[in-house]
């Protein structure tokens, strides 16, 4: 080579993009660390990169709010499903009793209240519902339409 001439290399972009694509640093260190300098040449080949790598963050954003929102919808449903069973195992005890005109007692009844109401709570909390309204009213209504479904499903 003379002394006039310059030697250029060759800066292999696509590798430079991946990196910058898949690691956390801005493209200015990226564009440091293999010593590409920046000017026209170097703004025409990474032209529209940031906005690039937002867009992908975004995307890979939007997939795991979707994982993390089906699988709390699972974990509802199954605390759904879990409240049910715990109402349908009280509304057959209550059932067992009254079919046998046998009397509950007291801490039997108050232990039967306390699962509907929590069985309520729960059920009410997982639909995004007020749980303050939860009174001995709306826990005998509850016991009432416990002991209705079963009956119905007895029926059946």
């Amino acid at each position: 080579m003379g002394a006039g001439k310059k030697r250029t290399r060759r800066i292999n972009w696509l590798k430079i993009k991946q990196e910058y694509m898949s690691s956390t640093k801005p493209l200015s260190a990226i564009l440091a660390k293999y010593k590409v300098s920046r000017g026209r040449n170097t703004q025409n080949h990474t032209a529209g990169w940031i906005e690039e790598k937002k867009q992908l963050q975004n995307q890979v954003i939007s997939k795991i709010k979707n994982k993390v929102v089906k699988k709390q919808i699972k974990e509802w449903e199954r605390q759904q499903k879990l409240w049910k069973d715990i109402e349908i195992q009280a509304a057959k005890i209550l059932k067992k009793y009254s079919n046998q005109n046998m009397t509950i007692s007291p801490k039997d009844l108050a232990s039967l209240a306390s699962a509907i109401q929590t069985a309520l709570k729960s059920q009410r909390l997982i639909k995004g519902e007020s749980t303050e309204n939860i009174d001995q009213r709306n826990i005998h209504l509850a016991i009432v339409d416990i002991i209705e479904t079963a009956e119905k499903e007895a029926e059946k």
